[in-house]
């Protein structure tokens, strides 16, 4: 396998190393150079030839395993899988091909519960799943759906959206009518889009309605600064504001470096309630770095939409979204790969509710 090419095109770009690298082996793939079955060096072998580390070529090979193009055998090493290859196999070839985007990929991404279900639905209906990463870059999500929707090869698109309205009114004038694209937990208002999403601001209320029957009246909301852009957090926030109808409810931002002294400087029985629980976890983090002890009092709560195991709430109250996202995104996928020509369709998924109790309770050697 020669790699004189990529390492000439490694020193002529000035982009990421690990993209240039997706890029180079994605175009070899696809143009039939490196054929499939073909076995690639060692990581280790591979990494030194490049002149790169170890981290960014697996950075780079795990993208591609993702999006379907390598396949790793273990004790055998790591090879081509070329999409070529379907046309030698009638099966395969006639396989629908649905492109999946997340936001961004790490690696707890591929045992999440939302990524397994939908690769398991997809396969149970006889489809197959393309993935992509977004990194967490708008614009670099916007360029792969302008893709998707115009290739050939696939049939359908489920996408985990960090676009804004004025992308998605631009991919829904250029998308061909009978592409299914199908939004998980974002809807954009006044833009006719397919969308599965949690039920936030349901959700939300159910939390006020908690907090008042336990006495709580202060109430502390906290979210990432870009949180706004979403509908999902949007809802969460109204949802809650509408629920403690005119109580005393304080919003901040997770990203104010001043935060740990705001909430320092708060007395009484207080819920602080963090957007989502990733979030939760920094929030929690920025007090202990700072040294700030809360009274006892106080109460933290959040939302969680991919959570396997309750213990990991353990001092939170959390409000944790079912896991039938996936089901019902494929199931709209499958509507539309049927032919059902309805302006939109929409659903919605319930939850429950998670106590520092119960979550300590389900932990080994605690309860």
């Amino acid at each position: 396998m020669d790699l004189k090419p990529i390492i000439c095109k490694l020193r002529e770009s000035d982009g990421p190393i690990y993209e240039t690298i997706i890029q180079e082996i994605r175009a070899r793939i696809l143009n039939g150079t490196w054929e499939d079955g073909v076995k690639l060096p060692s990581d280790k072998a591979m990494a030194a030839e490049l002149g790169i580390s170890h981290i960014t070529l697996a950075k780079a090979l795990n993208e591609l395993r993702g999006l379907g193009l390598l396949v790793r055998r273990r004790a055998s090493g790591t090879f081509v899988k070329s999409p070529l290859s379907l046309d030698s196999d009638p099966n395969k070839a006639s396989l629908p091909r649905i492109a999946v985007i997340f936001d961004d990929a790490t690696e707890k991404t591929f045992r999440q519960k939302l990524f397994l279900e939908i690769y398991h639905r997809l396969e149970a209906a006889g489809l197959s799943m393309v993935f992509f990463s977004s990194r967490n870059s708008p614009e670099k999500q916007y360029e792969q759906l302008g893709r998707i929707i115009n290739d050939p090869l696939l049939h359908g698109c489920l996408v985990w959206s960090i676009l804004n309205h004025e992308q998605v009114a631009e991919l829904l004038k250029s998308r061909p009518k009978t592409f299914p694209l199908v939004f998980m937990d974002k809807y954009y208002k006044g833009l006719q889009h397919d969308v599965a999403a949690y039920d936030n601001y349901n959700c939300a209320l159910s939390m006020a309605q908690y907090f008042i029957k336990r006495g709580y009246r202060k109430f502390i909301w906290l979210e990432n600064d870009f949180d706004c852009l979403y509908s999902s957090i949007a809802d969460r926030r109204q949802g809650l504001t509408d629920g403690l109808k005119g109580m005393e409810l304080q919003k901040f931002s997770i990203n104010n470096k001043n935060l740990p002294q705001l909430l320092s400087n708060q007395s009484g029985k207080q819920v602080i309630i963090v957007s989502y629980f990733a979030q939760a976890l920094i929030v929690k983090e920025q007090l202990a770095g700072a040294g700030v002890v809360l009274p006892s009092d106080f109460c933290y709560a959040t939302f969680e939409t991919d959570l396997d195991n309750s213990d990991q709430l353990r001092e939170f109250t959390g409000f944790c979204f079912n896991s039938g996202l996936a089901a019902e995104a494929v199931n709209i996928l499958l509507c539309r790969l049927n032919g059902d020509d309805r302006s939109i369709i929409s659903k919605t998924c319930g939850w429950h509710i998670v106590e520092p109790s119960m979550a300590a309770a389900a932990e080994p050697g605690l309860g």
